[in-house]
């Protein structure tokens, strides 16, 4: 579980995963959801919001913006966090970010699609 008292004092549930692509574990990321998940009172889904973090040592983690990303999910929205984690390798990094949201169904099931 996850606090944040800006802009007002929220909750939501955060948790970390990773991911791999052309052979590296990528890590790092985190899945924050409005708590409780939708998905415990049997009812639908929520909106995703994909967050990309800048990162200016790698490999880096998105836990610093956790606030941000929990008053967001507060809000109801599923966010899922990302940091690119290739350094220099840009073409690296975005098709590191496709296959994260290819994999959206697995790392956010409560997503609205």
């Amino acid at each position: 579980t996850s606090h944040a008292d800006l802009p007002r004092p929220s909750d939501a549930r955060r948790r970390a995963f990773t991911f791999e692509r052309a052979g590296t574990t990528l890590t790092g990321s985190f899945v924050y959801e409005p708590i409780p998940p939708l998905s415990e009172k049997g009812e639908g889904t929520y909106p995703v919001v994909l967050f990309i973090y800048p990162c200016w040592v790698y490999p880096c983690s998105t836990i610093g913006w956790d606030i941000l990303s929990t008053a967001v999910a507060a809000s109801g929205f599923v966010v899922v966090t990302y940091a690119p984690q290739r350094g220099a390798d840009v073409e690296a990094d975005v098709d590191d970010l496709i296959a994260l949201i290819a994999s959206f169904d697995v790392v956010a099931p409560e997503i609205d699609r």
